[in-house]
């Protein structure tokens, strides 16, 4: 029987291979004889009748998003954050400060005292040295029984007026480079004579 392959025309579809097995109905009946040979032309176009099997291979149509795997590489942009300038706190200029003595001790009658007392060793100044600092009298009590002065270096002297005893408040004043200034009292006090000598009794704390 003959074997047909029909390959379809449709684009798109799968190369199919058939298989057609045709089936002859004769119809012619001849009698052969021993020494004849039959020929026939079947007349009717047969119907085919077969079984193919498809094979194809297909390539998916991907649906949807695909997933993707990225690398990031970030653009760094400086943000300028201004420093503010400090302004430094205002420097506060602290006046000068007294330590002296409350008080000083004399004779009666003993006259003059020079240089008794040293100012510069009994007041200071955060920024200014002992020796920018000025020292002046404000003021006396009774300078008729005591009277002190004070020198540009600073230096204390006392004059007891007569015989007399008693006492005067002297008022000191002691200024700083700055204008800044800083006053104390300090007690003169005129007595009689004793038997203490006088560096023992000549200042009084």
């Amino acid at each position: 029987m003959p074997t047909y392959t029909f390959t379809p025309t449709d684009t798109g579809t799968p190369t199919t291979t058939h298989t057609l097995t045709p089936t002859d109905t004769p119809t012619d009946t001849a009698t052969p004889t021993a020494t004849d040979t039959v020929a026939f032309t079947p007349t009717d176009t047969p119907t085919p009748t077969y079984t193919f099997t498809a094979s194809w291979t297909s390539t998916p149509t991907k649906t949807g998003t695909p997933t993707a795997t990225s690398t990031w590489t970030p653009t760094w942009t400086p943000t300028w954050t201004p420093t503010a300038t400090p302004t430094p706190a205002p420097v506060v200029d602290l006046p000068p400060v007294w330590f002296a003595p409350e008080a000083l001790l004399f004779s009666a009658g003993s006259g003059a005292h020079p240089d008794v007392l040293d100012l510069k060793k009994h007041a200071s100044d955060d920024d200014t040295p002992v020796g920018g600092l000025v020292f002046s009298i404000v003021s006396q009590s009774h300078p008729a029984v005591v009277s002190a002065s004070v020198s540009s270096a600073g230096m204390l002297s006392v004059v007891v007026v007569g015989s007399g005893t008693g006492g005067s408040w002297v008022v000191l004043r002691v200024e700083d480079a700055h204008g800044n200034a800083a006053v104390t009292r300090l007690q003169l006090v005129v007595a009689r004579a004793t038997a203490v000598p006088a560096e023992g009794w000549q200042r009084l704390r």
